[in-house]
C-alpha cells in the first residue's frame, strides 16, 4: 500500500471518529480538518489555526492528568469545545473555555448548551488568552494555541495567579514546538511530569507539568515586575 493511499484511508478513519462522536453527542466540533486562523487579532499576533484531535486521542492525552472532582478546567484555545467537552465528561468541578475567534466560540457555546452526556458546568469565553484571570483553574490544556510570545505571558499569568490563591495546579501541552518545551523548561517552579505520545497521534506528543504552592515568589519569572 502507498504511503498516500495509507493517510487517505487513515483520514478517513479520523474523520468518521470525529462525525460518530459529534452525532452521539449532539453536537459540530468541525471534524478533523484545519480550520482558519482567528479573526481578531491577539495582542502578540501569533495566534494558529484551529485544529481539533480525534475524540478517543483527547481522552488519552488527558488521562495523565488524572482529573478529579474538585478541578476547574481551562482549555486555552478551545476551538469548537472538543477536548474541553471530553473534560467535561470526566466529572471535574467546572470547565472553563477560552477561545479568541468570536466565530468557534460561538459554536463551542452553542455546542455546551446542546451536548446530550452528562457532563460538568461549561463556560465558555470569548477572550485573549494573554488577559485572562486563572486564579480559579487547577487544570489548564492548550493543543498549540499560539506562539512563544502569548504563551510565555500565559504561562506567567497563571505562575502570578499560585502567589494571590496558592494551590496545585497540572498542565497539558499537546504539540508543543521546541519553543514551547524551552519556555516551561524556564520555569523552575513547574515540575515535569514526563512527555506523552500515544498510538494513532501521528508523533504528536503531550508535556505534563506540575506546581504545588504559591509558584515561588523569589524565583525566576519569565516577564519579572
Amino acid at each position: 500500500m502507498s504511503v498516500a493511499i495509507d493517510m487517505r484511508i487513515k483520514g478517513a478513519i479520523r474523520s468518521f471518529e470525529a462525525a460518530l462522536g459529534d452525532a452521539i453527542l449532539g453536537i459540530s466540533t468541525l471534524g478533523s480538518r484545519r480550520g482558519d486562523y482567528p479573526e481578531n487579532a491577539a495582542a502578540h499576533g501569533d495566534s494558529f489555526w484551529y485544529e481539533s484531535k480525534s475524540y478517543y486521542l483527547n481522552w488519552l492525552y488527558l488521562r495523565p492528568a488524572r482529573l478529579r472532582k474538585a478541578d476547574v478546567v481551562y482549555d486555552i484555545g478551545c476551538g469548537a469545545g472538543r477536548l474541553l467537552f471530553v473534560a467535561a465528561m470526566s466529572g471535574v468541578k467546572r470547565c472553563v473555555g477560552l477561545e479568541l475567534s468570536e466565530k468557534l466560540s460561538d459554536l463551542a457555546r452553542h455546542n455546551a448548551s446542546k451536548l446530550r452526556l452528562p457532563h460538568s458546568p461549561i463556560e465558555i469565553r470569548q477572550a485573549d488568552a494573554s488577559k485572562e484571570d486563572y486564579s480559579e483553574g487547577t487544570v489548564f490544556l492548550m493543543c498549540n494555541p499560539f506562539g512563544a510570545a502569548t504563551l510565555a505571558t500565559v504561562i506567567d499569568q497563571i505562575r502570578r495567579s499560585l502567589v494571590s490563591n496558592p494551590r496545585e495546579i497540572r498542565f497539558v501541552y499537546i504539540h508543543p514546538h521546541e519553543e514551547h518545551r524551552e519556555l516551561f523548561a524556564q520555569c523552575d517552579w513547574l515540575e515535569s511530569m514526563g512527555e506523552r505520545t500515544f498510538p494513532g497521534a501521528r508523533g504528536v506528543p503531550a508535556l505534563y507539568l506540575r506546581a504545588t504552592g504559591n509558584g515561588g515568589e523569589a524565583i525566576h519569572q519569565i516577564f519579572p515586575d
